[in-house]
């Protein structure tokens, strides 16, 4: 800028209001943002404040005290600089708007808030012309500059995340929905500018996860954007100009725009041959359910003859469309506990059981307060294992088969085609663990804090919405009582987890309809291919 452009930047002073009730901040940040996550205050300005008076949203002052009492000194010193960094911005937008005749160059008065003084931007150049474009580039460009990513280093890094995929459509990204896990990941790495593209960022998952099916440890790898020149995991190193003490703050960057319910825990600089899908060494599933009417005992007997490789053909959905054609694989540990912690018997106790009759909770609460929680542990799974095993473990620990038919499935030979039954509900099951040899985990406490705290609130609407339903359910069966001294069924608690038809008469999985085999799909794939 020379001399003489900036004699003519008007350094008049504007107001600034600040919403204090009717502000939603995370619903109208991603209404308003431009393709780089930052809001366009020319839409704040003509859309919501005519009068010319520009809104920031609000900052929850506790909050804020409590997150950046726990920052080092260098952090809260770069946090500063991007505030001023922000508000020259602002400026220069505020500048450019008053230039076009938008908005009034004197705010409006009457307001409580302090003034503030901009700094401003050099009036557009005497060509109409030649200022509309520059304005389109502007808009088009999100707004600002930019950037620079050559500047930049280039990292390879593993990120450790949650999610509660209760809302959403399954992890992957799908054509048909953008309301995915990995969507919404891409979003954000996008308006933090982590990385230029997904097509270039190496971008590798550990899981696949199905719709509502969520993870308490799921983990991707992928390039992002550094200010190091040295460290794990760096591929190229940051320029002068760019390069700092400290890295990029990922997970705060990250958590700053993800839903509640998608939360980054930690991250760690790997090699560049770390692949997040092929470096894992295993992977932890748990499925929860209540206790109900079932028999953990004939449960842990059954699951314990699942241990070991066998062909699984039997206990998954066929994958024939992506060509998965191998349905050998090996389950290391899997048990039924309930969720106290405590194994409801002890490997010899339940298999020395000669009980073979469910037992059924006879207790006002029928099993409220008795959740389980199944326990699967192994190298890889098939699509919708888990939850074919699941489906399986509920009619032998309600009675309806015997832990031996887990053996007859497994048995190829005699049972070559899986019989017809519907696998459970995918809501209950999370991808607990991804175990991996070489990822040295990064995290803060304010970061933790953080997402304790969202995690919590989560937690506090959910309990006293079950505790509501619990106590309106107590209370009909109370009714009931007075009417009919006639016990409910406890099976009724799984009916939303394992949607097995109820009928009078149970029809044993050995003499039902069969799918095709897996070899005659296969053929009828090549014949349409062919």
């Amino acid at each position: 800028m020379s001399h003489d452009e900036s004699a003519n930047i008007s350094m008049e002073s504007i107001q600034i209001v600040e919403i204090t009730d009717s502000y939603n901040d995370s619903e109208d940040n991603n209404a308003n943002a431009n393709g780089n996550g930052e809001v366009s205050m020319e839409d704040s300005v003509e859309q919501q404040h005519p009068e010319s008076v520009i809104t920031f949203p609000p900052e929850t002052e506790s909050a804020r005290r409590t997150e950046l009492a726990a920052l080092t000194k260098d952090q809260l010193i770069e946090i500063i600089l991007e505030r001023e960094r922000e508000i020259r911005k602002r400026g220069r937008i505020i500048n450019r708007l008053r230039q076009s005749g938008k908005m009034p160059t004197t705010a409006r008065q009457g307001s409580t808030s302090s003034s503030v003084e901009m700094e401003s931007e050099p009036a557009p150049p005497a060509s109409h012309g030649d200022a509309k474009g520059k304005e389109k580039k502007r808009k088009t460009s999100g707004g600002g500059r930019d950037l620079d990513f050559a500047a930049y280093g280039k990292r390879h890094v593993a990120l450790k995340f949650l999610y509660l995929g209760w809302d959403y459509q399954g992890f992957v990204v799908q054509d048909e929905t953008d309301n995915t896990i990995e969507d919404h990941i891409f979003r954000a790495l996008a308006k933090t500018k982590l990385i230029e593209s997904r097509e270039t960022s190496h971008y590798h998952r550990c899981g696949r996860t199905d719709k509502s099916v969520s993870a308490f440890s799921q983990v991707i790898s992928l390039h992002v954007r550094s200010t190091q020149t040295a460290g794990p995991g760096l591929i190229t190193p940051a320029s002068p100009a760019k390069a700092g003490p400290i890295e990029i703050a990922y997970l705060q960057m990250l958590n700053g725009v993800l839903p509640k319910n998608i939360r980054m825990l930690a991250w760690s600089g790997v090699q560049a041959d770390f692949s997040a899908r092929f470096s894992c060494r295993g992977r932890r599933y748990r499925y929860y359910f209540p206790r109900a009417n079932l028999h953990l005992g004939r449960m842990n007997e059954a699951a314990q003859l699942l241990l070991g490789e066998h062909d699984f053909r039997n206990f998954c959905k066929a994958d024939i469309a992506n060509g998965v054609t191998n349905y050998m694989r090996r389950i290391d540990n899997i048990f039924v506990e309930e969720l106290n912690g405590s194994i409801s018997q002890s490997r010899t106790d339940f298999l020395q059981s000669e009980s073979a009759t469910p037992q059924i909770n006879r207790s006002s609460t029928d099993g409220y307060s008795q959740m389980c929680v199944l326990h699967v542990y192994g190298s890889a799974f098939l699509w919708h294992q888990v939850r074919s095993i699941v489906a399986l473990l509920y009619l032998i620990g309600q009675g309806k088969e015997e832990p031996s038919m887990i053996m007859e499935l497994l048995d190829i030979e005699k049972c070559p085609a899986k019989p017809q039954y519907l696998m459970a509900e995918g809501f209950p099951l999370v991808l607990f663990d991804c175990i991996f040899e070489d990822p040295a985990w990064q995290t803060d406490e304010a970061n933790l804090r953080m997402s304790v705290r969202d995690m919590e609130c989560i937690w506090t609407e959910h309990t006293v919405r079950a505790a509501i339903i619990g106590d309106m359910v107590r209370s009909m069966k109370d009714r009931l009582w007075e009417v009919s001294q006639q016990e409910t069924d406890p099976g009724n608690l799984l009916q939303a987890l394992f949607p097995e038809r109820k009928g009078r008469y149970y029809q044993p999985l050995r003499d039902r309809k069969t799918c095709d085999t897996i070899e005659s799909r296969l053929q009828k794939k090549l014949k349409v291919s062919a």
